[in-house]
């Protein structure tokens, strides 16, 4: 489809590079230290095989597609998915409902502290309140004469409690180790220090050590929360929608984005203060499973795990975020009696692109796919439409038309890409046409399953509107949900080698024929 490429500017192809694709990340677990094997990341979570649980000293039973996971006298539930034919448990939403903190740091390691909650200081015991279970030494400074408690793998808290003697203080000494000093010229004693570990909501502090009346001890010492509490409501449902509505302390500071790292999961990246959920925060939704607040750069990351892949719409409001969630009026799951019409872009006089070898042109490399897509889609027992089954021109008009007068549930359109400079760009794209949330849905389900077997890069699902502005005539003249699929570019060596290969029409199509399953909710991808 070369006819775009020679305005398409560099900025454009930057843009998608970032596609979130799952890859293998490591684990820095507290003062543990590195697990000794990887899970997988995919978009901001970090997917860990159960197995790997075991090297903390966690233990779980699976009920279903759920784990039931157990921290000490802490218990949890997660969602089980298959990740790379594993089963794994979303690490990030697991340990912060414990109440860790955790961040990801290069290359592509997850970080994971334990989260110092109150510090209590007295002439005879440091009490330590913590989630998850930090290292804790306890040693003597001279010259002046200190007692220094060092906390490694813990962040202390922005709204910690802390009830400490004029003599102590406390700080984020160094970035995993929070350090409690006491001055006194007394040696320390092995019972003088105490770490409890404490979920996330316990309620229960107990009282400051060796309080013996106001006159023996300062107030608490409460510092100004960074951190606000966001409201997730769900205001209405049906079977085909959901809409919720997101109060934040304060207004996003930009417009929220969202992304799609697997097709039932949504990720809204929301700019501005960091907030958090409610500790005994429940969605009672058919359609959002879990949801949680992850810190993000700039601000706060809301992860959705949907119950199956839906369309989504998220805009800022006056008091926050709504979000829009919609299921595919053809989502019933069954692609068996579907109405799907393929169009083999260009044919005839127009060849579309060409390799500067001339060894290969567009309308016979889609030709190709488009045959192989429409025999498996037949096999699954789709009534499969082509608008041409050979080397003839269809104008652009009539494959639009054709999909309407039929009443196609699905329009899937075959190019392959070219630019102005040969080996400058390689990868695929799947358009949707403007900013339609359902088409969207479906070219991020087709993405995903392409982006595994094709051997080229992936630049995401692209609005057509990054193109032309009034979109593609194809996308924009059709009523159903519709896609433009460009599988690789021609005038790139090791596209044009991939596309020539004899396994990629048959390799291309049964990744489309799976992405649509997943659209269809047949499927997870």
């Amino acid at each position: 489809m070369k006819r775009f490429w020679q305005c398409l500017l560099p900025w454009m192809v930057l843009a998608a590079v970032g596609s979130a694709q799952t890859r293998l990340a490591g684990v820095h677990f507290t003062h543990q230290g590195p697990l000794p094997e990887k899970g997988y990341r995919v978009g901001e979570e970090l997917y860990l095989p159960l197995h790997l649980m075991e090297h903390w000293g966690w233990s779980y039973r699976l009920e279903g597609d759920r784990a039931r996971i157990k921290v000490g006298e802490e218990e949890v539930e997660a969602l089980v998915r298959s990740v790379s034919g594993r089963q794994t448990i979303p690490l990030r939403i697991v340990t912060e409902k414990l109440g860790a903190i955790t961040e990801w740091t290069a290359p592509d390691t997850l970080r994971v502290w334990a989260t110092i909650r109150a510090v209590h200081v007295h002439d005879d015991k440091f009490l330590i309140e913590s989630t998850l279970e930090p290292s804790a030494q306890m040693s003597v400074l001279r010259c002046p004469g200190r007692i220094v408690v060092d906390l490694s793998g813990a962040k202390l808290h922005p709204t910690a409690l802390l009830d400490l003697v004029p003599q102590a203080r406390v700080a984020q000494w160094k970035e995993d180790i929070v350090r409690v000093v006491l001055e006194t010229d007394e040696l320390p004693r092995d019972e003088m220090l105490s770490v409890i570990v404490r979920g996330k909501n316990e309620k229960d502090v107990p009282p400051p050590v060796n309080a013996g009346g106001p006159e023996k001890r300062p107030p608490p010492v409460l510092p100004l929360p960074s951190v606000g509490v966001g409201q997730l409501a769900l205001e209405r449902e049906t079977d085909t929608q959901a809409h919720l509505a997101l109060r934040l302390p304060k207004n996003p500071s930009a417009a929220p984005t969202f992304r799609r790292p697997l097709p039932d999961m949504l990720e809204i990246l929301i700019p501005g203060d960091r907030f958090e959920l409610p500790a005994d925060f429940k969605l009672n939704s058919k359609h959002v499973l879990q949801a949680q607040a992850i810190p993000y750069n700039g601000g706060t990351m809301l992860q959705l795990q949907l119950a199956r892949p839906m369309g989504a719409e998220v805009a800022a409001s006056g008091t926050g975020v709504t979000i829009q969630l919609l299921r595919p009026s053809v989502g019933d799951g069954r692609l068996a009696g579907k109405i799907v019409v393929v169009d083999a872009g260009h044919g005839g006089h127009d060849s579309g692109a060409r390799s500067p070898k001339k060894d290969a042109d567009e309308k016979t490399v889609v030709l190709r796919i488009a045959l192989a897509l429409s025999r498996k889609l037949a096999a699954e027992g789709a009534t499969v439409i082509m608008t041409r089954k050979d080397d003839t021109f269809v104008e652009l008009s009539e494959r639009a038309k054709i999909a309407n007068r039929n009443n196609a549930h699905l329009f899937l359109s075959i190019h392959v890409n070219s630019n102005t400079k040969p080996n400058s760009t390689s990868g695929t794209i799947i358009f949707y046409h403007k900013q339609d949330a359902i088409k969207q849905l479906l070219a991020d389900c087709i993405d995903k399953e392409i982006a595994k077997v094709s051997g080229l890069k992936s630049m995401g699902a692209w609005s057509d509107q990054r193109i032309y502005n009034s979109g593609f005539s194809v996308l924009r003249n059709t009523t159903m949900p519709g896609v433009l699929l460009e599988l690789g570019f021609i005038n790139h060596d090791k596209d044009r080698k991939r596309m020539l290969e004899k396994s990629y029409p048959d390799d291309m199509a049964e990744a489309i024929v799976k992405g649509i399953k997943v659209f269809l909710g047949n499927g997870k991808g």
